[in-house]
């Protein structure tokens, strides 16, 4: 389930961009091979005729003279590609921030410490076993994603409200947040039975 607005909207232009590159090619490759008669297109078919090029004499002879056209067409190709390419890297991974501002003009947090203080707090509360504590966007849409191991017969919903009340809410205003959004995935540590050999 995507819960960000942004996942889905870029998600949505890739499948967008794909599915207009894919169409492209295709069309491309079925044209190209039907002007050289190793493919029988429809009379439908949108493109040149079979003995046509894609790309007519008059065409090629109006672009030749204009050799700034050119340069100026293959800069802003190379501008969008490297657009697309930073998009892409960017899509890679989330924002982490190394610091958090606070509120205070001189303050400043690292937000592996308060990571760090979220899961020892964690940690500590009955019945958890474990605990894993990322940070991720900027500081006004700071999100924590928590991994909690739970000890067997631990239920799941009181220790929901604990860490609410507890520990995110010590890192809110530690980080001097008005909201600080969590995803809490609950797992259970099974003990294996242990065979004498």
């Amino acid at each position: 389930m995507l819960t960000n607005r942004t996942t889905l909207l870029n998600r949505v232009l890739l499948a967008l961009l794909g599915a207009a590159a894919l169409t492209g090619g295709g069309w491309l490759a079925a044209t190209g091979l039907g002007g050289r008669g190793v493919l029988t297109l429809p009379a439908w078919w949108p493109g040149p005729g079979p003995h046509a090029a894609l790309a007519g004499r008059t065409l090629l002879d109006r672009l030749d003279g204009r050799a700034g056209d050119t340069a100026a067409a293959l800069a802003v190709l190379g501008v969008l590609l490297v657009a697309l390419l930073w998009w892409l890297a960017a899509q890679r991974s989330p924002v982490r921030p190394r610091t958090l501002r606070l509120r205070h003009p001189a303050g400043r947090l690292r937000s592996r410490a308060l990571a760090d203080a979220l899961a020892e707090q964690t940690r500590a509360l009955p019945g958890v076993a474990g605990a894993r504590v990322r940070l991720s966007g900027p500081r006004h849409r700071l999100r924590v994603r928590m991994s909690v191991a739970l000890e067997p017969r631990t239920d799941p919903g009181p220790m929901l409200r604990a860490l609410a009340a507890g520990p995110l809410a010590d890192a809110r205003t530690a980080a001097g947040l008005d909201r600080l959004p969590a995803t809490v995935r609950f797992r259970t540590d099974r003990h294996r039975a242990r065979r004498a050999l």
